[in-house]
């Protein structure tokens, strides 16, 4: 539990170092934006590992990348 407390708390840090940086809307809310990419990371990881199925990791980069672009 504590492992996962850190790593969340250092993906919603990094969330608030890309807000300050100006790479993210400050208007992000650092937690929730931490748990959207966790969540992301925890589905690829679990469907490459049961099914070994390499499409997971693809479907999740562009996921992430796809969530962390700026909008206009």
């Amino acid at each position: 539990v504590a492992f996962y407390s850190e790593w969340m708390g250092m993906l919603a840090d990094l969330v608030r170092e890309a807000q300050r940086r100006g790479e993210i809307d400050e208007g992000e809310d650092p937690e929730a934006l931490a748990f959207e990419l966790d969540s992301l990371l925890l589905g690829a990881n679990a469907a490459f590992v049961l099914f070994a199925d390499k499409r997971a990791l693809e479907w999740a980069m562009g996921a992430i990348r796809r969530r962390l672009e700026p909008r206009c």
